[in-house]
């Protein structure tokens, strides 16, 4: 089962509802390849990209933060990052970082392969921050 997601050009997007249709003996389209990330080199990885790309500044220098965004987000066909939000979020400075760097993996995936058919596919990625104040 695809939803259709005609108002951003990307129909038949394989969705978190289609997998929850397993339990439940509803009709299921499988992928043969799930999107993956695209290594910049042999060291790369999507969680070395989030880090590299996170900037967090603390105005007051005397926050102590530990916590993760949860974000939700679309690959599409194209290896585009399509529709994100966050699925779990800690303050609303943090979840639009979060936001931001994801965004940023736009063209960084190889698309979901269902059927032999590039498909957009949905992903969630957590976004960690950790600060630890030097100015306590």
């Amino acid at each position: 089962m695809a939803v259709s997601l005609d108002e951003d050009g990307l129909s038949g997007v394989i969705t978190f509802e289609t997998y929850r249709a397993i339990g439940k003996g509803g009709p299921v389209t499988m992928c043969e390849v799930m999107p993956a990330y695209i290594k910049r080199n042999k060291k790369d990885s999507l969680q070395r990209f989030i880090l590299e790309n996170t900037r967090w500044a603390d105005p007051t220098g005397k926050m102590c933060i530990d916590g993760r965004v949860f974000v939700s987000f679309t690959v599409g066909p194209d290896g585009q990052v399509y529709r994100t939000k966050v699925l779990k979020g800690m303050h609303p400075l943090f979840d639009a970082e979060a936001l931001r760097v994801v965004q940023l993996l736009s063209g960084h995936f190889s698309s979901a392969i269902c059927g032999g058919v590039a498909l957009a596919h949905e992903m969630v990625v957590p976004v960690s921050f950790f600060l630890n104040s030097i100015n306590d």
